[in-house]
């Protein structure tokens, strides 16, 4: 459900979804937190947010600029966006262009309610962020 919304808001914005890595221009990994985060840090986000998903700590995902407070509770949604025209991982490391979270949405809520707030805060991410447009090609 969290990746055909994802999808759904890209292919509305002019993208085309791709299983083929070498022919994709961005992509998308949504992944949740496990665990409570507070911090202030410039530290890999392996290390702060204990991430199970495979392809976040092949040492390719940036770390956060000096100086940066962040609050994520458990079941936070993050879903950053890189840039994979410089090339693909683990080749090269592609810069992570746009990043949403939508904090604390994944938890023991009923699943109905949790599945509406979870594509709220998708839309409502895409919404903040109009500027995420596939430029029309000649």
């Amino acid at each position: 459900m969290i990746v055909a919304q994802i999808a759904l808001n890209m292919t509305a914005r002019g993208y085309k979804q791709t299983l083929v890595i070498d022919s994709a221009e961005v992509t998308l990994h949504p992944m949740v937190t496990l665990k409570d985060n507070y911090d202030y840090s410039a530290a890999d986000w392996c290390l702060l947010w204990g991430w199970a998903y495979p392809w976040a700590c092949t040492s390719w995902v940036p770390g956060y600029p000096p100086g940066l407070d962040f609050t994520y509770s458990t079941g936070t949604l993050l879903i950053p966006m890189a840039d994979l025209r410089a090339g693909t991982p683990p080749a090269s490391t592609p810069p992570v262009i746009w990043f949403a979270a939508i904090n604390g949405v994944v938890s023991g809520t009923a699943s109905n309610t949790l599945e509406g707030q979870i594509i709220d805060g998708i839309n409502q991410a895409f919404v903040q962020s109009p500027y995420i447009r596939k430029a029309a090609t000649p």
